[in-house]
Formats: structure tokens, sequence, C-alpha cells
């Protein structure tokens, strides 16, 4: 679709397999071609589709991007985790981190540790006692925080199409926590440290469960991203579509834009321009027109929201939330890469490629 309004898309990720540099040039490209002005850049370490596995390169990456497209770019960083640590020494190793990360350019945390394959790895709940000086300190510090909690819904249900179990996404099995107890933590948390200043992603998956985005709300510090997850499928076409379009114009000040925008592979130019249009154009339909329009083979009708609504939820909620970007330390950005491509150190993998391609970006950029 024709783009006329400019966005500050707050939910960008680094997760193809494409070296850094090139990726960049990707980013420009979909940038200009989606209307973003500003970006955030989030640390995703892990896929949950299938085996967890961790990245350790992606907060760097997310950092890395920030001082290339800076000054209109942030990064937020997610916790390291040693998985075999000592219950007694993980207070300390989370604070530790946060208060680093924070210290050194990142302007955020992401939390991924409330998706169902995350939180069965770790073993605990986000609410444990390991994890609550880390939320005190970013109470404290009123840092910016996206979190993907829980997963849709639908996803406990054993009735999921066959296309869900096969990428992993069942977690009705009695071996994860339930998209219940997933929720509930938060806000045990929440009680806790009312003051957080949590946004959830891809509106919460809170579709069929008004009450809770209601609650949810109910803190004065909360806030929605509208990265598509199928909540906008269900407020266009679902029974209660009047009540979710209240929602939205109540709350304008408090949602906020993303579109999990991937610095896609251009190997084919005309594939790599249908995926990463598809969200964006997507979450433009919805908010900008009251027509008919078909998302992932199912239709939907627009809610065209006033002008004066989107221009807060394209740009302006984030630009007053996160302010200026906070300055990056080059130094400690470049003992960082130093240190991880002693573990990656072959520059002929992607990886180590990347890290030595940082490493040089980094010196020159701090120059």
């Amino acid at each position: 679709m024709k783009i006329k309004e400019k966005v500050f898309d707050g939910h960008v990720h680094s997760l193809m397999r494409v070296p850094v540099r090139e990726s960049v040039e990707i980013y420009k490209k979909e940038f200009e071609e989606l209307g973003v002005s500003h970006s955030a850049f989030l640390s995703c370490p892990l896929h949950e589709h299938g085996d967890v596995e961790m990245d350790r390169l992606q907060n760097i990456k997310c950092l890395y991007y920030k001082a290339v497209f800076s000054p209109n770019a942030y990064a937020y960083c997610d916790l390291e985790h040693v998985f075999d640590m000592p219950e007694n020494q993980k207070a300390d190793y989370y604070l530790s981190q946060a208060k680093e990360y924070l210290a050194n350019g990142f302007d955020g945390f992401k939390i991924l540790e409330t998706m169902p394959k995350y939180l069965k790895k770790l073993g605990t709940l986000l609410s444990a006692p390991a994890f609550e000086p880390f939320w005190a300190y970013l109470e404290e510090q009123g840092t910016p925080i996206t979190m993907h909690n829980a997963h849709p819904k639908k996803f406990w249900d054993d009735s999921i199409s066959q296309y869900w179990k096969n990428r992993g996404c069942y977690y009705g099995d009695g071996t994860y926590p339930s998209f219940y107890e997933i929720i509930n933590d938060l806000f045990v948390i929440l009680d806790r440290n009312p003051n957080l200043k949590i946004t959830l992603a891809h509106m919460g998956f809170f579709e069929h469960d008004y009450d809770l985005a209601i609650k949810f709300m109910s803190y004065k510090n909360t806030m929605l991203d509208v990265t598509p997850g199928g909540a906008f499928l269900e407020y266009s076409n679902g029974s209660m579509r009047k009540e979710w379009t209240e929602f939205m114009i109540k709350y304008s000040d408090r949602i906020k834009y993303g579109t999990d925008l991937y610095n896609f592979d251009r190997l084919d130019e005309k594939d790599w321009k249908r995926a990463f249009h598809a969200r964006p154009d997507f979450v433009r339909q919805f908010l900008e027109t009251d027509t008919e329009h078909v998302y992932a083979g199912t239709k939907f009708k627009g809610i065209k929201l006033p002008k004066k609504l989107r221009k807060k939820i394209y740009r302006e909620n984030l630009l007053k939330e996160l302010g200026k970007p906070k300055p990056i330390n080059f130094d400690w950005a470049i003992n960082k890469v130093k240190e991880l491509r002693k573990e990656f150190s072959n520059t002929e993998t992607l990886d180590g490629y990347d890290l030595m391609c940082m490493e040089y970006d980094f010196e020159s950029l701090r120059k």
C-alpha cells in the first residue's frame, strides 16, 4: 500500500542468517519503502519453533545496528542465562547484567523468557526470587521493557492445526506452564513493582481475554504494541469488534507501533518485498482503512482510527517514552566484541565474520 504516514517501528529483529553489513543495507531499503523514520532493535536470543537455541550475538548486534542508524535508533538487550548456575547466584548475575547493559548504551530490555519453551528451560516463572532485584532495578531506573508474554491461547488447545504442531507450538501436554499461569505471573510482578514500564508485544495475546487487557492497562505505565500476532484478526472479525475498537481509541496514547520487521534475505526481490511488507501493510490496513483485506489467508476489515490517534500509535508514544537514545560506550562495545571473538574465532563462519566486521565498524564509528 502507498505510504503516507511515517512510523517509529519499535519492534525490529535481526533473526535471519544474513551478515550484519548486508543486513544494514537491507534495513535501509526496508525502512525507506515502509516509511520508517525511527527504529528499536530488540534482542531475540532464541527462536522457539523447534528446539530452544540461544544466539550469543543478539545483544551486541542490536547495539551495532543502533550505532549504524544513529541518532534515530534504539537497542533493547535481553538477559543471558547460565542454566546450571546455582540458584543463590542468579539474582546478582541478572542484576549485574541490567546495570552493565543500561550503563553502556542499551535503551531497554526485551523479555522473551515468558515464552513457554523458554520458561520450561529456565525451570521457573519470572516472579521467582532470582529475578526480584532485576525487576526492582528496572522499575527504579524507569527502563522501558518489551515483553513477549506467553503465546496465543489457542496454542494450549489440542485442536490447533497440524501446521502449528509441526512448528513446535503446542503447549498443552502438561509439561509447560499454562497460558493463565504465565499471565497471572506477570500480574504478580506488576503488583510488586507497579511502576514498571512494561509493553506487551502482539497486543499481549489478549484477543480472547478483554478483561485481562483492561486489567493490564490498569497499571499506570503499561503499554501494548501492535506487532501482528493474531489479535487484529479477532478485533476485526470477532463478536467484540466494537469493544476492541473502543479499547484502541481509549488507550491510543499507550499503544505503540511495531511489526516484527526482519533483515529478510534479498535472494529473490519479489519474495523479499512480499515478506517484509506483509506485517506492516496489515497493520496499516487495519488502522488506516475501513475496507476489507486479506492477511495470512484470512479476511479482515480495518477500523480506520482518526489520523490524530494513529500519529500517537505510529510515532509519538514511542518518542515520548524513549526520548533521546542513550549514548553508546564504544570502548565497552569493542571489548564485548573482542570477548566474543575468543569464542567465535573462525572468521569463515558467519558469527566469526560478523564479529570481525562489528569490531572494525565500532572502531570507525567511535572515531
